[in-house]
């Protein structure tokens, strides 16, 4: 949703349809306190309208007032909005925790992250005709560049530079998409010929700006930098020489089979990408329901969440977590420290799915540690066995923080439409 909502504001300030710009904003705002970034958008519009010596035109006003009221908005919801923990732990302390070499390797990497996303926008241009064609010399350097992308990524993956919410990035594959990111960007630069458009350079600027200030770098906060660096690069104004966009020496075809190559591969990955995904949401909602049926029935402790999904963790742990040892902890997710490693969850996929490499089982159940066994959906049409165990002491198990299970307050985890019907109702209460 705010990634729409950005395109939103994005397409209503280009066309200086502020009020629309401030409903995405507004929405977008209500969620995420980064999307305060956003407002350089009427500012640079503002800005402009005023070097131009409009001062009291309504190209310079409405820009101007919608940036105030953007402002005003903001400063109401931080002062009436309940504040959450992470805005008290992480948010208040982002000064007083600031350093500038990690500022500086964040900004480094969301700068990156736009240079790729902007070639990645100038070869989709360049396979339409739309910039120059590349030169014999041009490819072989292009060529070059790739191979040594490669080689530096070999030695040094961005990757350790920040932290995934999305796990599809990771392993050989994810290494494989990132290779793709960096070969589409240098066949989109290497043969120049690109205008980019600076108010997009202002926008990113203001977005690093914001989230060097973190003390972590997620991959989720490049999300608006590659949409402002798509966004950004456009053809020059002159365009392409009109006998240059027909000509078809080999560096033409090449650079054409590439991208058909990388496009394809790109959708590929990303159907890849759904599929997995997919699949967590399957066997997150099997594993959160059999670990919240043997909590309901006593037959695990609080601390034996251990191995369900984060959220669903979180749930349980996350307020006790608040109340004692996370009342000043900037790391929000230590309530993992509770957990005991005492139990596993075991998956058997059923049917001819089961008889697949990738998806075999994953070892065979023992019914003498068994605590309870469920058959739930995955992939839509297909079925597997998730079977909840009391799991091998561990030789060395983490650092574990005890529970005083006497303060601890128990609040079941809705598993369906009906049970979140009565708990909404239950707290409007």
């Amino acid at each position: 949703m705010l990634l729409v909502c950005l395109l939103a504001a994005i397409l209503s300030a280009d066309r200086r349809r502020w009020g629309w710009f401030f409903v995405a904003y507004g929405l977008a705002v209500a969620s995420r306190q980064s999307a305060l970034a956003w407002l350089v958008l009427p500012g640079w519009a503002c800005a402009t309208s005023v070097i131009k010596g409009n001062w009291r035109s309504r190209e310079t006003l409405r820009p101007a007032l919608t940036a105030v009221a953007g402002l005003v908005v903001f400063g109401l919801m931080t002062a009436v909005m309940n504040k959450t923990h992470a805005q008290t732990v992480i948010t208040d302390r982002l000064f007083a925790e600031f350093e500038a070499r990690r500022a500086l390797i964040i900004a480094a990497t969301g700068a990156l992250a736009f240079v790729l996303a902007g070639g990645g926008s100038a070869l989709l241009l360049r396979l339409q005709g739309r910039l120059r064609p590349l030169t014999a010399t041009q490819a072989l350097g292009g060529v070059a560049l790739i191979i040594v992308a490669a080689a530096v990524l070999r030695v040094g993956d961005p990757r350790q530079l920040m932290k995934f919410e999305h796990s599809s990035f990771a392993g050989p594959l994810g290494g494989c998409a990132i290779l793709g990111l960096f070969t589409a960007a240098i066949l989109g630069w290497v043969g120049g010929g690109v205008a980019v458009k600076p108010r997009y350079l202002v926008y990113a600027g203001f977005n690093l700006l914001l989230i060097s200030l973190r003390p972590d770098l997620w991959d989720y906060y490049l999300g608006d930098l590659m949409i402002f660096g798509l966004l950004a690069v456009s053809m020059p104004p002159t365009g392409p020489a009109r006998e240059a966009s027909r000509t078809t020496n080999w560096p033409c075809h090449g650079l054409r089979v590439a991208g058909i190559i990388l496009i394809t591969a790109g959708v590929a990955y990303e159907f890849w990408c759904v599929l997995q995904f997919k699949l967590r949401l399957d066997r997150a909602h099997a594993t959160n329901s059999i670990v919240e049926q043997a909590f309901r029935q006593g037959r695990v402790t609080p601390h034996q969440f251990y191995g369900a999904s984060f959220g669903y963790i979180a749930w349980h742990l996350d307020p006790y977590f608040i109340a004692h040892e996370g009342a000043h902890d900037p790391h929000i997710a230590h309530f993992w420290n509770y957990l005991l490693y005492s139990i596993d969850v075991r998956t058997k996929y059923l049917g001819w799915l089961g008889t697949i490499e990738p998806f075999k089982s994953e070892y065979p159940a023992e019914p003498r540690k068994l605590i309870t066994s469920e058959v739930h959906p995955v992939w839509w049409i297909f079925r597997a066995r998730f079977t909840l165990e009391r799991a091998t002491p561990l030789a060395n198990p983490p650092p574990h923080i005890p529970m005083r299970l006497e303060e601890y307050r128990r609040v079941p985890f809705p598993l369906n439409d009906g049970e979140w019907r009565e708990l909404i109702a239950h707290e409007r209460l």
